[in-house]
């Protein structure tokens, strides 16, 4: 977990907010959607990520709470992937496909 600190530090200080929710959001977050969305994460395992998540994108203090970096830009957040809504979302989205068949889209 914490080895993505030598790779990423200094390019950190090169990139905006903007930037750095996009790396999480498209790089490191989308990695792990396939297993979220066929295991069930064992108690902690969110949390954890969820922190690590958040030191990548505001390293040291944190001004604002994490809820409001997954907020819309336009409502001042960052965008940023809740990881326990797309959890939510996957086993919603499982559930959809077992009671209205494997045919439909989901």
């Amino acid at each position: 977990m914490g080895e993505w600190r030598g790779r990423w530090t200094g390019l950190l200080q090169c990139l905006s907010l903007c930037g750095r929710a996009l790396v999480l959001n498209q790089l490191v977050l989308s990695l792990l959607w396939h297993w979220l969305n066929t295991l069930s994460p064992v108690p902690g395992i969110l949390a954890r990520l969820h922190r690590t998540a958040l030191e990548f994108f505001w390293p040291g203090l944190h001004w604002v709470s994490a809820g409001v970096l997954s907020l819309p830009l336009e409502k001042g957040g960052q965008d940023l992937v809740c990881l326990r809504s797309q959890v939510h979302v996957f086993r919603l989205q499982a559930l959809q496909r077992l009671l209205c068949g494997a045919g439909t889209p989901a």
